[in-house]
């Protein structure tokens, strides 16, 4: 299946004998992933679901983009801001988990009767 997208997020997907006209609220967004993966896309209507692949199909990676009716388009409501960069955090995670320690039964390995013998 062939997936477009236009500047306003009005999404064509056609294959298959099937069209199906659609929105999404962040154009540009299905549109580098659409671009990435060459217009190849896979819709899944139970969950009104745009499956774009990242990589190929063997490794099962993609981005997915929820689409509504192209009538029931709306204005996206921000109810959150992050860092934009997002990917680069600007310090560790705070976390209240220990750090792991290694048990003595590991550290001194399996005992004589389970390691293999060469």
């Amino acid at each position: 299946m062939t997936a477009s997208v236009d500047d306003d997020g009005v999404v064509v997907l056609e294959g298959n004998g099937l069209c199906v006209v659609a929105w999404n609220h962040r154009p540009a967004l299905v549109h580098t992933a659409l671009r990435h993966s060459g217009g190849s896309a896979r819709w899944e209507p139970r969950w009104h679901l745009l499956v774009v692949p990242t990589g190929t199909l063997v490794d099962g990676a993609s981005n997915e983009f929820s689409l509504a009716a192209a009538h029931e388009k709306r204005g996206c409501s921000v109810t959150r801001t992050t860092n934009p960069d997002h990917l680069v955090p600007r310090m560790p995670a705070p976390t209240n988990v220990p750090p792991l320690r290694m048990t003595t039964r590991y550290a001194a390995g399996l005992p004589k009767r389970l390691r293999k013998r060469k």
